[in-house]
């Protein structure tokens, strides 16, 4: 997992097989003291980058 800064926000980026990309960011939940999980984007690397 490698973390990636756009907009003031630390958001990752995790390789799914060879091609395949899950862009996140962990997001505080109001209701809970776990982070939730936001996803932003999933696809190829040209399809997310």
């Amino acid at each position: 997992m490698r973390t990636l800064i756009w907009s003031k926000s630390f958001t990752r980026a995790c390789s799914v097989g060879y091609d395949l990309r899950i862009i996140f960011d962990f997001v505080k939940s109001e209701t809970q003291k776990e982070e939730d999980i936001f996803l932003i984007g999933i696809g190829t690397h040209d399809e997310v980058y």
